[in-house]
Parts: structure tokens; sequence; C-alpha cells
């Protein structure tokens, strides 16, 4: 009998990643059925997701909805988005809803009301300890945890450390880390086909002796982005940082993009394309702020996608980072600001970084479709 996994998100999903390949990772079992529901954002890339055994339905807001202020703006969405989906859920009567973050969580406990069902919290980030939560938000949102806590039944997020943080908090649940990894067919977790190793230095007219560092992902304030900025101005660093993505500090870094010969912004890429271009950058750097514990314990993509690119990494010295980057000798650690940036370029400077990344296996996403393919065995009662 044919299982229905529900997927619940209030981001546009044919932009998130993560979502993506967990929808692909499950779709290939023709056990299950799956079917996903996000919200559309027009304000992203406008990009659709190529794997066509996926079943994605995108809500499209009232865009009067934008007009109003933004706390009631966002009451009203979660209300109509929760509507939307309990009234969805319901008629396809699922087996598992799996949420994907808080804001859909109320809904996954109501569709699991209605049909009982099971129903996974996949927490992508310590959801109400994030900087962008304020104090009133971040209560609002670990209240919402709470009231659903006990009927959640399997507990995903991203680093062991966010999943120890919420067995001490809220009690404790069957839980399985997966990694933020890259897709990859290679068995290693490495890109098996790295295209041009001298994209960016043609792209950019970059001399053979510079190095190209690169940063990868959202621009958007505590990510490090104005540490490097700060650092690749500076007179004394002749290496060149290109910046792909997309974000609100996207035109301050074009503005230095015009002044400085050797600070460049790169438009983001599909998926698939990503770990190709990486590796044709010489370091990727992966500078998370500390500006909150959800920072503080995160695995970021991006890291994974340097590794699967085999380019050493400059990444934030925070708990989970260090023994990641340590354990797969993937590059160096250093505070997250400027100076400590300056002085590990530097160093790099005289003498070219290569990459000694082992047993990356473990990083690969074959090895987290495993994990998380294995968890819903577990929950439907499958075995592994």
């Amino acid at each position: 009998m044919t299982a229905i996994v529900l997927h619940l998100s209030h981001t546009d999903i044919e932009n998130d990643a993560r979502i993506l390949r967990e929808l692909s990772a499950l779709a290939v079992n023709p056990a299950l059925r799956v079917v996903a529901i996000g919200l559309r954002d027009p304000s992203g890339p406008q990009t659709q997701s190529t794997d066509t055994q996926l079943d994605i339905r995108s809500v499209q807001l009232p865009k009067i909805i934008e007009r109003v202020p933004r706390l009631l703006r966002m009451t009203i969405k979660v209300a109509l988005l929760t509507a939307f989906m309990v009234i969805r859920g319901i008629r396809h009567r699922p087996t598992v809803v799996h949420c994907h973050d808080t804001p859909v969580l109320f809904a996954g406990v109501l569709i699991k009301l209605f049909v009982r069902c099971k129903l996974i919290y996949d927490a992508h980030e310590l959801e109400s300890q994030k900087r962008t939560r304020s104090r009133w938000f971040s209560r609002i949102t670990f209240y919402i945890e709470w009231m659903c806590w006990r009927w959640i039944d399997l507990l995903i997020s991203v680093s062991e450390s966010i999943c120890e943080w919420y067995d001490q908090h809220l009690g404790n649940k069957p839980h399985v880390v997966v990694l933020n990894a890259p897709v990859s067919d290679s068995g290693d977790g490495a890109a098996d086909s790295c295209g041009s190793t001298t994209y960016f230095h043609e792209t950019y007219t970059i001399t053979e002796g510079s190095l190209v560092y690169l940063y990868l992902g959202i621009l958007s304030p505590g990510r490090g982005i104005e540490a490097c900025l700060q650092v690749f101005s500076d007179p004394s660093i002749n290496h060149h940082v290109v910046f792909m993505g997309w974000g609100e500090l996207e035109g301050v870094i074009r503005e230095f993009a015009v002044s400085e010969g050797n600070i460049h912004l790169h438009e983001p890429v599909p998926h698939d394309q990503v770990v190709s271009l990486v590796a044709s950058a010489d370091v990727g750097l992966c500078l998370i702020e500390n500006t909150s514990l959800s920072d503080f314990y995160c695995l970021p993509n991006k890291l994974f996608e340097y590794a699967a690119a085999r380019i050493p990494v400059i990444a934030s010295d925070f708990p989970e980072i260090r023994r990641v980057v340590d354990l797969h000798a993937l590059g160096l650690c250093c505070e997250p600001e400027a100076e400590s940036l300056k002085q590990i370029v530097l160093r790099l400077s005289k003498c070219k970084p290569s990459f000694n990344g082992r047993e990356l296996g473990a990083l690969s996403w074959g090895a987290q479709a495993k994990a998380l393919t294995d968890a819903y065995g577990q929950l439907l009662g499958h075995g592994s």
C-alpha cells in the first residue's frame, strides 16, 4: 500500500535546496507518494525544479497583504497558509506530515489530529533562537513548539547540538541529523565534473597568481559579508573575492565591486550547477557571525558545497563547524571578523592552499538521504 507523504513549508520550495533534496530522496521509493505545499516568493529567483517526480504546489497569496503593517501581514499570511494547508492536507489524507520549520507546525498538528497520521518536525535552524527573531517573536515561536511538541513523532535538524537543545528544553524525541549537503553522484561526496577550473579567473580577468575567494549563499547581514568586504578592499590584499547569491546586501557589494577591482558580484545559479562552479574558486568563505544560538550551532549549506567541490574553506570557529572542519580536514577556522580573516588571507598568500579533505562520504547527500529514508522506515514500521 502506498504511503502518502505531505511536506509543508512557508518558503518557496522551488528555491529551497534542502527541501528539494529531501523530496527527491523520498520520491524514488515506489512505496511513497510525495506531495509538497509551499509559499511562492515573488521576490526570489523564479526557478522550477527539474525533478518530474515531485508534486509541488505553490500558494500565491494576494498581493494586497504586502501593504499592511508587518505584524498584521505575518499573522494574515500564517493564518491563510494554515487554512489552505489543513484543507488540502485533509483531502490528501497523508500517512506522514513533514513540517519544515515552525510557521507550518500548527497546520501539521491539525492535519494529524484529523487524519491520525505521523508528524515530523524538520527544524532547519534552532527556530526560537534565530538572529532575525525579536524577543517576543522568539517567545511565540518557542510557545508554538512547546504546544505542538507532544504530537511530534520525529525531529529532524541540521546539527546534533540543535537536536540536543530541543531534547533539553522540550523533551526527548527520536531524532535524526540531516546535513545540508549537496547532491553528488559520487560516493565520496565530491563533485563528479567540476567543469572549467579557471571559470572565475576568466570571467573577471583575474591573473593566474591571484587567488579567488568565494562567498556562496544568501547575501544578508550576519554572514561575515561586511568583514569580507573590509578585508578585500584593503590595499595589502592582492587576491579577489566573488560573492555568488542574492539578498539585501547586493547593493552594498555592487558598490564595492565598482570601486574595487578585486571584488565581484555573481548572479545566483541553479542548485545543480553550484558545486561545479564553486570548484573553480581557490578558497571558500563560511563566516557565520555569532549573533544567535542558532548561528552558533549551525552547519551551513556552503560548508558542504565547498567540500564537495574540493576547495579548502575558511570557516567560523564555532563548535559544530570546528568539529566538521577538523574531522574531515576541510580547511581553517577563525573568528568571524575582519582582522582574523585578514591574517589567514595573508598567510595563504605565501603558500597556495590545497584541499586535503578525508572521509567525505559522510558529508555527501547520499549519506544524508540514507539517514532520512532510514528514519522514515523506522517511523512507518518498515525497519531500516
